[in-house]
């Protein structure tokens, strides 16, 4: 019974699974590509005062600045009234290049989430994520019955052909199978509403600000208190406007700071539910952990097996 358990559900999915688990290998090593290419300061060397500073000493028309968790650096700008966006140096704030998101990249995510159709398509991803969950339980304990017990599952396979080579490649894999598949079930029970989402950290705009000159941004001490690499986004005042604020989102939380006094109004930081769930989609994409995302591909490659 545990070997039909095992076996069919792995037959009817199989295709499918091969799809998610090719395109999962495609996107594991993009943490890697991406940090390999990323100049990550030494923490305490740079504050988000000081990389503001360089960025808009290079870019007068700065109107946001996102950090990855790779690493990357990206501002958003307007010149001579067109928007552009470019990757920077976060020590200098000098152009790299221009970011462009990969058009195929971004194919690849939507074939390995949705299949290409949208909700429905992400029903069906969940739903083998579940398969695969199910297969590397089952595995597992049929893995463990046939070296003799639980004790015995690190020891040399007896056996020989494709079976000893399936159960190899199977006590290697099956850990990052098993991460895969439980973070990815998670998401869609997530995205489906079968598992409550957790609130997001968006403090409430200041009703009141200090309306007075702005300030250099290098002098705002809520800037200056944070380090460049917790930063998440900053979304810059509009120009001429003393009543707007600093939009400020960190690793920690979120708030606003006061574009004149630089004291930061508001803030809000993450609940441990918001923690959890944004630590789990870093445990299925690799994102900000290069090494995980390439045990996790390494895993993915055993699948057509």
């Amino acid at each position: 019974m545990l070997r039909k358990l095992h076996g069919w559900p792995g037959l009817v999915a199989a295709l499918l699974l091969l799809v998610l688990a090719t395109t999962g290998v495609v996107l594991s090593v993009v943490p890697a590509i991406k940090r390999a290419g990323a100049t990550i300061p030494p923490t305490g060397e740079i504050s988000v005062a000081d990389l503001s500073e360089r960025v808009v000493a290079h870019y007068p028309g700065t109107e946001q600045i996102q950090r990855s968790l790779s690493g990357e650096v990206v501002v958003y700008y307007s010149r001579d009234g067109q928007p552009g966006a470019d990757l920077v140096h976060p020590l200098t704030g000098e152009s790299i290049a221009p970011y462009q998101p990969s058009a195929f990249l971004r194919w690849v995510k939507n074939l390995h989430r949705s299949f290409l159709l949208d909700d429905a398509g992400r029903m069906v991803a969940g739903g083998l994520a579940l398969i695969m969950l199910l297969l590397c339980l089952s595995g597992m304990f049929l893995l463990a019955r046939r070296t003799g017990g639980w004790k015995a599952i690190l020891k040399p396979i007896a056996g020989s052909g494709s079976p000893r080579i399936h159960a190899e490649l199977a006590r290697f894999a099956v850990i990052g199978l098993l991460l895969s598949a439980l973070t990815g079930s998670y998401m869609s029970a997530i995205r489906f509403g079968l598992l409550p989402e957790a609130a997001a950290a968006e403090p409430s705009f200041p009703a009141e600000v200090s309306g007075g000159t702005p300030a250099p941004v290098n002098s705002l001490i809520a800037l200056k208190n944070v380090d460049a690499n917790e930063l998440r986004e900053l979304v810059f005042p509009y120009p001429n406007d003393p009543s707007d604020v600093y939009s400020l989102s960190t690793v920690q939380g979120s708030g606003f700071v006061d574009q004149a006094t630089g004291e930061l109004l508001q803030y809000q930081p993450r609940s441990a539910g918001n923690q959890f769930q944004h630590w789990m989609i870093r445990l299925h994409t690799g994102e900000g952990l290069w090494w995980l995302g390439l045990i996790l591909g390494m895993a993915a490659l055993t699948v057509p097996n």
